[in-house]
Parts: structure tokens; C-alpha cells; sequence
């Protein structure tokens, strides 16, 4: 890619790794620990690492909250691609 892409693209990668930490934070303020490397692991070194990424994460780690049975529906029905 061309570099001025890459830099262009550079602010919004680096605020979805911002986000996925505040969300990571949030989680923890709830009781649930999710840890920003394990969301970051799951995207597989993508620089495009999102809100799907964490809900693998908490959906391995069968995390029992009353939110989790409808998000374990909702990725049923729509496979992640990765």
C-alpha cells in the first residue's frame, strides 16, 4: 500500500485499540476480566481489531452473564469472518 495510505490509516487503527482497552476496562468494572492482549491475540495481529474480536474472546472464555446467551445466538446465526 502506499505509505500516505498506511499513515492515513494509522488514527483509526490506533483509536480501535484505545476502544477495545476502555471496553476491556468497562468489563472489569463489571466483574468480567478480559485483558486487551487476549482481544489483540484473537484479531490474529490484525491492526483492525474490533468489537467482534472481544466477543470471541469472552465467548471463549464461557463467561456466564445474562448477555452472553444472546450474543452466543447473534454469532450463531452470522459467523465471524477472520
Amino acid at each position: 500500500m502506499p505509505k500516505g495510505f498506511q499513515e492515513f490509516l494509522r488514527g483509526p487503527r490506533m483509536a480501535r485499540h484505545k476502544r477495545i482497552i476502555g471496553m476491556c476496562e468497562k468489563l472489569a468494572g463489571l466483574g468480567i476480566e478480559v485483558h486487551p492482549e487476549e482481544v489483540f491475540e484473537e484479531a490474529g495481529g490484525s491492526e483492525s481489531v474490533g468489537r467482534p474480536h472481544l466477543a470471541k474472546v469472552l465467548l471463549k472464555k464461557d463467561i456466564s452473564h445474562p448477555w452472553t446467551k444472546p450474543l452466543r445466538g447473534f454469532l450463531a446465526m452470522a459467523p465471524l469472518a477472520m
